[in-house]
């Protein structure tokens, strides 16, 4: 018998480790990290990586720091009834009885297809017996990790830098019982307020109410929103509503994957006295499709606890301006209401982590802390300062709730290209890739309500540039992302593979702007766009490359290479290159401000500028293109890179993302790419031209479209 704990075991019956980090070390070599506990080489370079779970009937718990923890249980004193059971639990609890839902003699759970093979995938039955759980972690775990062979890149048959086409690189940034009923209410747990039990509307519902009340209106002329009807629109979101019930009634049923999960904190044993479960989200600004919500009310079900989430606003944040803040903003205000209307506080804190979060896990008697997951910097740093900070009591673990295949399971090392992460990628896709089961309305409800949100104060206490404007394309939160991704599949799909590449055709996604917020699930877009595989089978396949395997690439690199935004992360051979040719006189030299207002002598690259400038988001061709004539109009790579990522940060809707620091890096430093012929500025890094240009698009009616005259008109 062992004690429940925030980070509960693994259906898996195989244990790896998961690579250890510190703050402070650089890259991890190519080599494969150890498999023996606490003695990974590879070291991604921030937070120490945190566990993951194991089934292994373990006493202690291995970190993958030098020192291991010991987790003891934290039995109760007297018996307490199950609210969800009516049976008594003892003073511990079988860990497989808590995590799988089942007990010997349960039926069978029924069978789910798995979106892209077509294998079963089994959800937990809903009719088992549970005794009381008593804190959140078993006794002892160890780190679960699929650990690959090292893999050495092949030989790339070299090509004409001219002719030859490059790939477009950072996935969609470069576009690229009681559940058994149809129509559950949204309160389907036992024990559930009754305030929860009528359906809540569907998220488009609200858009289009808000749109009525005259709430988040966009220019008609300039939106791209589907051009479909309302009712096509409310049947699509009711249809991915009812696969999501139809996958489990809630997260406690359902077969959640704990490689999912990772332990941040040393503890893991929830107190007796907690009061609520509390997910902080920062990258993942969604409520469905959303495993690291899921997991946190999975927690709480479990532990017959409240649930809250809560959101830390930071007053700047790197190069963003009030663009960026607006649209992620406006997202959250439709995530404050879906919380509401599913008994659920949400709260926005005003400040720095490390500031505000410990005290208000204090404060509301937090028993257990979930966040999201970010490879970036500085959103580690934060995970780190909130570590350091957190009541020794509070177990906290992180999910992984961006990539389809997490983070640190999908690769151990940092990865040298998209060919040698591909395989890894696809192999774990059938049991990543599944449906979701819905974030359903909370049965247990609050001892206090969230604050009233003063949304005007909390764009009065930001410390940004005002000067970029807010886009009018791009209708921010969940409810139009989903349009947006309704409106690709029905009208923009079938050209995807064709005409991706041409920056006059409408074939992208244009999902980036949602997928970076979080406020659209890139798995929920894959689990979509896969059911077109019958008639649009190119199409499917490129979208997955890039939606998939191209941006878990940026993900892996970020992850690993703490200099993922300078030149010093780029390859041996790159370095050397560009320092051998650093020296080369180059045709023009241009300062930032040139570059900025789009003033250099070609107008092809003056109108991507300004398409940037004025929208919010670059085609993702001429994103490639853009960034190589920065290299060959600076004084040096290093300059290049600082004003590329500049300016991607500052103006599009999707930067400081790993797609853009890595579509950077592609461009200037040849990250995962090879060496091509050798001239000069450019050295080996793979070259682009404008004639290159020509031979694929109507260069001219791009030009057309973004001059300096037009957009001021």
């Amino acid at each position: 018998m062992e004690t429940s704990a925030l980070l509960p075991t693994a259906e898996s019956s195989t244990a790896g480790t998961v690579p250890s980090s510190s703050p402070e070390t650089g890259a991890s070599t190519p080599e494969n990290s150890s498999t023996s506990l606490g003695t990974s080489s590879t070291s991604p370079p921030t937070t120490p990586a945190p566990t993951a779970a194991s089934s292994e009937p373990l006493t202690t718990l291995a970190n993958t720091t030098a020192t291991p923890n010991t987790i003891t249980s934290v039995p109760r004193s007297t018996r307490v009834p199950s609210q969800l059971t009516g049976t008594t639990a003892g003073t511990t609890l079988d860990i497989s009885t808590l995590t799988t839902g089942l007990t010997s003699g349960t039926p069978a759970a029924p069978e789910t297809p798995n979106a892209i093979t077509g294998t079963t995938v089994t959800n937990v039955a809903s009719t088992v017996s549970l005794t009381h759980p008593t804190s959140l972690m078993p006794t002892g775990t160890t780190a679960l990790l699929s650990t690959s062979t090292s893999t050495t890149a092949g030989t790339i048959p070299p090509s004409s830098p001219e002719t030859s086409t490059p790939e477009v690189y950072a996935g969609i940034t470069s576009e690229s019982s009681l559940a058994s009923q149809s129509h559950a209410p949204c309160c389907i747990t036992l024990g559930g307020p009754r305030g929860c039990t009528r359906p809540h509307a569907t998220t488009l519902l609200r858009a289009v109410l808000r749109m009525r009340r005259g709430r988040g209106k966009r220019k008609a002329e300039a939106t791209e929103l589907p051009r479909v009807s309302r009712r096509r629109k409310e049947e699509e979101e009711d249809a991915v509503q009812e696969a999501r019930r139809r996958t489990a009634p809630s997260v406690r049923e359902f077969k959640y994957n704990k490689k999912r999960v990772r332990l941040i904190s040393q503890g893991s044993d929830l107190k007796e006295d907690a009061q609520c479960i509390l997910y902080w989200m920062f990258r993942d600004q969604r409520v469905q499709d959303n495993w690291a919500f899921l997991y946190a009310q999975r927690l709480a079900l479990k532990q017959e606890l409240p649930l809250h989430v809560c959101f830390c606003l930071v007053p700047k944040f790197l190069d963003a301006t009030i663009r960026h803040y607006d649209f992620m903003l406006k997202g959250l205000q439709e995530v404050s209401e879906e919380c509401a209307e599913l008994n659920i506080p949400f709260h926005l804190l005003l400040g720095y982590p490390k500031d505000v979060l410990p005290t208000f896990v204090v404060e509301r008697g937090v028993g257990g802390l979930v966040t999201d997951f970010s490879p970036l910097r500085l959103p580690r740093q934060w995970v780190e300062d909130i570590r350091e900070r957190l009541p020794e009591d509070v177990p906290f673990a992180q999910v992984d709730a961006h990539n389809i295949v997490p983070c640190w399971v999908a690769s151990p090392k940092q990865e040298y290209s998209a060919w040698t992460i591909r395989g890894k990628i696809h192999a774990q896709l059938p049991e990543f890739l599944t449906e979701f089961p819905p974030v359903i309305c909370h049965p247990y409800p609050p001892s206090c309500p969230a604050e009233p949100i003063a949304w005007e104060a909390c764009y009065s206490s930001l410390q940004v540039d005002r000067t970029v404007n807010e886009v009018e394309w791009a209708t921010p939160g969940t409810a139009a992302g989903l349009a947006v991704l309704q409106s690709f599949i029905a009208e923009r799909l079938k050209y995807f593979g064709s005409h991706r590449n041409n920056p006059n055709k409408e074939a992208l996604s244009n999902l980036s702007p949602w997928f970076h917020f979080g406020q659209v699930s890139t798995q929920r877009a894959i689990l979509e766009v896969q059911k077109q595989r019958g008639k649009y089978k190119e199409s499917v396949d490129v979208f997955v490359e890039e939606a998939v395997v191209r941006r878990e690439l940026a993900e892996n690199f970020c992850y690993y290479n703490e200099n993922y935004d300078s030149v010093q992360g780029a390859y041996d051979w790159a370095q050397t290159t560009l320092k051998l040719h650093s020296k080369d006189k180059r045709p023009f030299l241009y300062k930032l401000q040139e570059l900025e207002q789009g003033t250099t002598h070609d107008p092809l690259w003056n109108a991507a500028q300004l398409q940037m400038v004025q929208e919010g988001k670059m085609h993702g061709f001429l994103r490639m293109y853009w960034a190589k004539k920065i290299l060959e109009w600076t004084r040096s790579p290093e300059e290049a890179l600082q004003f590329a990522i500049y300016l991607n940060d500052r103006y599009e809707l999707d930067g400081r993302d790993p797609n853009g620091y890595v579509g950077c890096l592609w461009s200037i430093c040849g990250i995962h790419d090879h060496g091509w012929t050798e001239r000069a500025v450019f050295g080996k890094i793979r070259y682009m031209n404008y004639a290159g240009c020509k031979r694929k698009f109507d260069v001219g009616q791009f030009e057309r479209r973004y001059t300096p005259h037009k957009l001021s008109q």
